[in-house]
């Protein structure tokens, strides 16, 4: 029943296009992807079931928040749960969403690997699945994020010109999701292929953990005494390195990854803590539920569709 509805709504919005004499599709802003905010409108409501990585997270508060502002201009009901950053919590809730009968499923993956067979419980229940921020194996409908290897190499791009090409740096990295991973291999890659005055002295990875990162700034201060700046995969990584360089009271510099508000707030201060590559999290979750919408319109939508990122520092921090 529910993909006959799911049919009859794309047929609908096809003739209503052609009556309107419309050709052209709707435009997501920076190139992004076909269906505007009428894509899936209709006067019966679609329910989306959403699974976040994590409320705990500044980042994924945003992506909440947009996704409720946009949820009424494709006339969605969202149902949105927290993963709190465990597989075995996401992986229910996704079970709990095909009970529901939702008709489509948003996931920020906890992991880049573990999810394939709730995927599949969903494909086979002829529910969509979106992800967004991190990739997840299974037949996924569409994947919105990021370019996070790009977003890598912007931060050793930034780190080679406040070291003025030359320093021992290092790097917090978050090895089990791939989102991050790519953060760090677009960071290394660069810094080895452009960048040959600047030393990566140490790479050790948080798991995701402010307080490790924490930790982790301790153990590379304390082993590497001429590092001069280290770059984290994640704001609350970076934060908890500069809270470690204060208690050191060491001249570290820090890049982030994310564009958080606590990472702002450090920025204005023009202190230690540099930049962060900022992620967008608004556009993402409206890119998302747009993406949603297009694919119950009818309309095509790429299988992978990756933004640019741009560095947040002290001159455009407040733009």
């Amino acid at each position: 029943m529910k993909r006959f509805l799911a049919i009859l709504l794309a047929l609908t919005l096809a003739l209503s296009l052609f009556a309107c004499g419309s050709d052209k599709p709707g435009d997501a802003g920076e190139g992004g992807p076909a269906g505007g905010p009428d894509a899936s409108a209709a006067d019966e409501k679609l329910t989306i079931g959403v699974s976040l990585l994590t409320r705990e997270h500044t980042y994924y508060n945003a992506i909440e928040e947009a996704m409720i502002a946009a949820a009424p201009s494709y006339n969605f009901e969202l149902v949105i749960q927290d993963a709190k950053s465990d597989a075995n919590t996401q992986f229910n809730q996704i079970q709990d969403f095909i009970t529901q009968q939702v008709d489509a499923i948003v996931v920020c993956p906890v992991n880049s690997s573990g999810l394939e067979n709730a995927v599949a419980l969903a494909v086979k229940a002829e529910i969509p699945v979106f992800t967004m921020d991190v990739r997840t194996e299974g037949d996924i409908v569409n994947h919105v994020g990021i370019d996070n290897y790009a977003g890598g190499q912007l931060a050793a791009d930034y780190a080679s010109e406040l070291l003025d090409g030359s320093g021992e740096v290092a790097v917090i990295s978050y090895d089990e999701v791939s989102s991050c991973a790519d953060r760090t291999a677009g960071f290394l890659d660069q810094v080895k292929e452009k960048y040959p005055g600047l030393t990566v002295v140490d790479n050790q990875n948080s798991s995701g953990n402010a307080e490790k990162g924490a930790n982790i700034m301790q153990d590379m201060i304390l082993k590497n005494p001429d590092l001069r700046l280290v770059f984290a995969v994640g704001d609350p990584w970076a934060l908890g390195a500069l809270q470690s360089i204060h208690a050191a009271q060491k001249d570290i510099m820090v890049i982030g990854f994310d564009g958080s508000d606590e990472a702002k707030d450090e920025i204005r201060k023009d202190g230690l803590f540099k930049a962060s590559v900022w992620d967008n999290p608004t556009m993402l979750g409206e890119l998302c539920l747009e993406n949603v919408a297009a694919y119950f319109a009818g309309n095509e939508v790429p299988e992978v569709y990756e933004y640019a990122p741009r560095m947040l520092d002290i001159s455009n921090v407040d733009e």
